[in-house]
Order: structure tokens, then C-alpha cells, then sequence
């Protein structure tokens, strides 16, 4: 293979791996990863007052029992069903069809006709931990402070002053049986809660939410974690069953759905879940910073398409180059001038991103920094992991991308030097 063919051909798989990846690999999406249930715990503050009513009182807030993904944009035939995109006129003409907007995300805020209405704490969980108020389960709380319960997920304990009251626990919610532990220093503190079909996935973005209209956004299904599929640290709400229709109806979603669905959605059963919080170190939040995260994130996501219209234009350059290389010596001075200005181009072009793919580099190596969270109980070191591989499968595309362009670079001297020979 001559030097040249050579070049062209680490062009190509320079554009070709760019365009591949900055296209179909996903984004950065830290709103929708452990990141942000990280972000939640350290900054959340702890439930001390838990009621279920119509309306909260002054100084409460209505917790937020999870969230309705919205419905696709589609247009709705009874004929030919379902299509996810705009009718055209002969559709609506013949076939009856009818466009249907996109619907945008719903928070749930009721659960079967009441809210449930909270207090919290003054503390984060973060103050909590800077403060040693959370403690190892074998430690004893000092003078002036009492135990609250199992705080988080290392099954370590809250201390508060004995004069403050104290976070909410399962006991306070479920009915105590008799042959409960009603010992306040086992029970565990609940923070987190969800709503599921099911059981709660180990992985938090994961969910048993089955798909009941064609126009929802679909859950993505529990994955093992540990050989775990289900987060077993949940427990049930006992008194929180209700149906799906009635929890649309509740939170004003039951409208977008048509009235040949409401039938399943009336014998589906959802159920209320609660946890205590992840458990995060302290040594661990030192360099954890959510918002770095979201501009690291936002960053390299728009550098990424950057990257993806960049190496789209030079596969349009390097078509050109193969096209005219074949007629080289057919070239007249004018056509070659312009073959020299193509070869310009695409140099111009693909070391544009070899940059992007340089600044991409630098975002992946702080993201990765950031990241590092060791100390915690085997769930989260998993989901960590996940989350790890991801920014490394970044930081890997990267290294690849700079590594070709240099070859490309050093074919381009090795080049100039034989000709000037």
C-alpha cells in the first residue's frame, strides 16, 4: 500500500470512528444516574414529620412520590394504529387518523385522593456527616444525644440532641406487629421512597412499570446488579396500595389516556416503598460535586456533536478527494488547485477534532476524578462501577481518536519529506 492510499485510509477511520461514536453512542445523562440520587442524599434533609391528607399545612411540603414519563408524539389511527410521527393528509382523510401532541412529564404528588405531607429536618445528611452525627452501628451516641435509627445503607446510625425530634422510621408508617423489633435503634430511617408494580430494581433508574399504552416512554427493566435483580433493602408501605388508573386520575395524567386502556390500568396494582439513604463516607464527598458534574456533562455533550458535524463535513471532503484522485492525471492545473484545497480541508478539518477530542479527554479525566467513591456497601460500589465504565468508554473512544490523527500526522511528514527528496 503506497504512503498516500495509507493516509487515506487513516482518514477515513478517523471520520468513520468519529461519526460512529459521537452519533450512536449515548450522552452524558447524570440526571438520570446514580449521580444524582448521590446529589439527593448529601444535600437532602431528613423526614421528621410524616401525615397523609388532603392538604398540607404551612410549613409542610407534598412529597414527591415519583415521576410520569409523559406520552410520545404519534398520530392515532383505527384502522392502521399507532404511528410515531405527524399524519399526513391523506391519512386524516381516509384512514380517520388524528395527531396527538407529545405530553410532557408528571410528578406524582397524591396517592389515592391524599398527599402525603412532610417536614424535614434542618440538617442535610451531608451536615449530618460532617457534623459525626452519623455513626458506626456498634458506636454509642455521645452525651446531650440519642439514637434515631439506621440512617443509611452502611447501616450506620443518626445521633440527635435529645431535646430534637427525631427522622421518621419504618415503625412510624407500617402497623407494629407483635413480633416486630420495636427497638428505635434498629429501625431503619426512611428517605427514599418509590412507587412500582413490583418490587424496586436495584439499579434507582431501572423500574417494573409496564408498558400499558403505546404511546408511553417504556422503563427500562431490572438488570442484575450482584446477581441481584430487586433491591431487597426496600420495605413495603403497608396502608399505600392503590391502582394506576386511580393514580392518574389523582395527579390529572388519566385525560391522555383513552378509554380502551382504563380497563388494565384499573387491575394493575402499585405500592409504596421506602428505604433509608444511600451510604456515602465521609472521605467520599470531598471531591464529589454534583454541578462540576453538569457542566462536565454539558460540556463534552455539546463537543460531541461538535465533533459529529465536523467529521460529517470531512467525509464529504475525503468523497471528493477519492473521487478526484482517481483522475488525477486527468487534472488540469485549475481542477488540481482545487484538489489541493480539498487535501487542505480535510487536514483543517480533522485536527479541529483532534481538539474537540483533546478537550473531551480533559472533561473525561475530571469527570472520572469526581467519580471516585470507594467506601460504601457492595450495591453502590456496583452501580459506581457502572457509572465508571461509562466515562471510561469515553475517555478509551478519545484516546483512539487522538492516537489515529497522530499517525495521520506523522504519515503526512514521512510524505513531505519524500517528495522533497
Amino acid at each position: 500500500m503506497k504512503l498516500e492510499e495509507f493516509l487515506v485510509t487513516i482518514a477515513f477511520y478517523i471520520i468513520i470512528s468519529n461519526l460512529i461514536y459521537s452519533y450512536l453512542d449515548f450522552e452524558y445523562d447524570f440526571e438520570n444516574s446514580i449521580a444524582y440520587e448521590i446529589n439527593q442524599v448529601l444535600n437532602g434533609r431528613l423526614i421528621n414529620s410524616f401525615s397523609y391528607k388532603h392538604k398540607c399545612d404551612q410549613g409542610e411540603e407534598s412529597l414527591v412520590l415519583g415521576k410520569w414519563k409523559g406520552l410520545k408524539e404519534a398520530c392515532e389511527c383505527p384502522i392502521i394504529g399507532t404511528r410515531f410521527q405527524k399524519c399526513t393528509y391523506k391519512q386524516k382523510l381516509f384512514a380517520f387518523c388524528e395527531d396527538k401532541p407529545e405530553v410532557q412529564p408528571e410528578y406524582y404528588y397524591k396517592f389515592d385522593t391524599k398527599k402525603i405531607c412532610v417536614k424535614r429536618t434542618k440538617q442535610t445528611y451531608k451536615e449530618f456527616l460532617l457534623n459525626k452525627q452519623i455513626i458506626g452501628n456498634n458506636e454509642r451516641c455521645k452525651e446531650g444525644y440519642k439514637c434515631c435509627g439506621i440512617v443509611d445503607t452502611l447501616n450506620r446510625k443518626l445521633c440527635m440532641k435529645i431535646d430534637e425530634r427525631c427522622p421518621i422510621t419504618i415503625n412510624d408508617i407500617n402497623p407494629i406487629k407483635e413480633n416486630k423489633n420495636n427497638n428505635t435503634e434498629n429501625n431503619q430511617i426512611l428517605s427514599i421512597f418509590k412507587l412500582t408494580e413490583y418490587k424496586p430494581c436495584w439499579n434507582p433508574y431501572e423500574k417494573m412499570w409496564k408498558q400499558d399504552y403505546v404511546r408511553e416512554f417504556p422503563f427500562k427493566k431490572c438488570s442484575k446488579i450482584n446477581n441481584n435483580i430487586y433491591d431487597n433493602r426496600y420495605e413495603k408501605l403497608e396502608n399505600f396500595v392503590t391502582n394506576k388508573y386511580d393514580l392518574y386520575y389523582d395527579n390529572n395524567i388519566i385525560n391522555n389516556y383513552p378509554k380502551k386502556t382504563f380497563s388494565q390500568l384499573e387491575k394493575t396494582k402499585v405500592y409504596l416503598w421506602g428505604r433509608n439513604n444511600i451510604g456515602i463516607k465521609y472521605e467520599d464527598i470531598k471531591e464529589f460535586s454534583y454541578d462540576n458534574l453538569l457542566i462536565y456533562e454539558n460540556m463534552s455533550n455539546k463537543y460531541y456533536s461538535y465533533i459529529w458535524k465536523l467529521s460529517l463535513i470531512a467525509s464529504m471532503f475525503l468523497i471528493i478527494l477519492l473521487i478526484a484522485n482517481c483522475n488525477l492525471n486527468r487534472l488540469n492545473e485549475r481542477a488540481f488547485e482545487s484538489f489541493l484545497y480539498t487535501v487542505a480541508c480535510l487536514f483543517i478539518f480533522i485536527h479541529i477534532i483532534f481538539v474537540l477530542n483533546l478537550i473531551v479527554l480533559v472533561y473525561n479525566l475530571k469527570l472520572r476524578k469526581i467519580i471516585v467513591i470507594e467506601g460504601n456497601d457492595d450495591y453502590m460500589k456496583e452501580i459506581i462501577k457502572i457509572l465508571y465504565n461509562e466515562i471510561k468508554i469515553h475517555f478509551i473512544f478519545n484516546m483512539i481518536s487522538l492516537i489515529l490523527i497522530l499517525v495521520f500526522d506523522a504519515y503526512i511528514i514521512i510524505i513531505c519529506k519524500n517528495s522533497g527528496r
